[in-house]
């Protein structure tokens, strides 16, 4: 009888996800209810947002009927190390990445964004001595079940994968996971690194981030076809390059914000913790304090319609430093609390109020660590030209002309 019926969904993020162009039949789940009214579902994730929780309900029951009934535990994983270091060119990378596979000394993970990009980190690990295998959609079923087979039972081999591979594995030794490059998505970023330290162990989650990998993510996402799904890939694509940009709050404490989670003890005094790059640093800080003040002229010159472009090519003609460190900076105060973004792509609000926050022994000074990706961009030579930003201050004061 159907009362007797109990239809389960595991990683029942992906009606989320991939419930847009990828599976649109995902959002038709409401159907097993109207076949079989009195059925149980039950869907079950590791990494669901509030926004994805509205998102599966809609799925499931329809956008009328009441809300399910949620049982939700803690996203804190207090044995893993988050951490996140810039990203070079894969030379001078792969001698720090053999070095932590060393460190590692077991079964690893390694992300990249492309087909390509895997395989150029194998063949470089290779030559470096690491026992290493790809895995993508390009190589064979039988090629792709034969690494799986070795990753489950080598200890001390490395995949080097895309996206694809870790679903539904529960290998409980993995000591470390690397992200070459960003996710698409916080909760990509959550679903990889939970795969490190199943076990209880302390194992290490590090990520090589550049802000030209946020820019080459944007383009993929505008080429998909516009739509509810763009926005919200984009907006998500937003708060990873606000969690990566971060270097003052806690990155344990921004990953479990994302996901309604608060965390008010540091994580380096947690039990157990791995801790977090930021809690655990000891590098050497540079001021940018005049740098932020030049960026609240800026924001308060131009009330609501100041776009990264105009904002960008004002600060370059006031201080000679390339757009990418703007940027950066403007994603590090919003991860701070002290500069708000206007639910328009690309564009800044006033600031809700003006505070620095304290920094160990930088009191009242804003503060990034030195080779910082901010840092090396503050320290970069400005390659916009003069006449390149001439032209977006005049796009700039002819868009405020027409606006009044």
């Amino acid at each position: 009888t159907t009362h007797d019926l109990c239809f389960v969904l595991d990683e029942a993020h992906t009606i989320s996800e991939c419930g847009g162009n990828f599976r649109p039949c995902y959002r038709d789940l409401h159907i097993l209810l109207q076949t079989c009214p009195r059925a149980t579902i039950c869907a079950l994730s590791a990494t669901v947002t509030p926004e994805i929780e509205k998102d599966i309900n809609h799925a499931l029951f329809g956008p009328d009927k009441p809300a399910m009934h949620c049982i939700r535990g803690s996203f804190n994983r207090p044995n893993l190390h988050y951490d996140i270091r810039p990203r070079n060119r894969l030379d001078r990378d792969i001698p720090v990445l053999r070095q932590l596979l060393q460190e590692a000394s077991g079964p690893a993970i390694v992300y990249a964004m492309s087909k390509k990009e895997v395989e150029a980190l194998t063949s470089a690990l290779r030559r470096h001595g690491v026992n290493s295998h790809s895995y993508h959609a390009g190589r064979t079923l039988r090629e792709r079940e034969e690494v799986y087979t070795r990753f489950m039972t080598e200890a001390d081999l490395c995949v080097v994968a895309t996206t694809a591979f870790g679903v539904g594995i529960n290998h409980l030794g993995v000591r470390l996971v690397v992200n070459y490059g960003v996710p698409a998505s916080l909760v990509e970023y959550a679903q990889e690194t939970g795969r490190a330290g199943r076990n209880g162990h302390l194992a290490k989650c590090v990520m090589f981030y550049r802000y030209g990998d946020i820019v080459k993510r944007g383009v993929m996402i505008r080429q998909e076809e516009p739509g509810k799904d763009q926005t919200r890939k984009l907006r998500e694509l937003r708060a990873l390059q606000r969690y990566a940009d971060n270097t003052v709050t806690c990155r344990r404490a921004g990953l479990l914000q994302h996901f309604g989670e608060t965390v008010t003890v540091p994580c380096t005094l947690s039990t157990g913790a791995g801790g977090c790059d930021i809690c655990c640093r000891t590098n050497v800080m540079v001021d940018v304090t005049l740098e932020v003040s030049l960026l609240r002229q800026a924001v308060t010159a131009t009330p609501g319609c100041s776009t990264r472009t105009c904002l960008s090519a004002l600060l370059i003609k006031a201080k000679n430093i390339p757009t990418p460190f703007w940027d950066q900076l403007a994603s590090l105060l919003m991860q701070a609390g002290l500069l708000h973004e206007i639910e328009r792509e690309g564009s800044y609000c006033q600031f809700t109020s003006w505070k620095f926050p304290t920094v160990p022994d930088h009191d009242g000074i804003f503060s990034v660590p030195v080779d910082s990706p901010i840092d090396r961009h503050h320290r970069k030579p400005c390659a916009v030209k003069r006449h390149i930003a001439q032209l977006e201050i005049y796009r700039y004061k002819q868009k405020v002309a027409r606006i009044s």
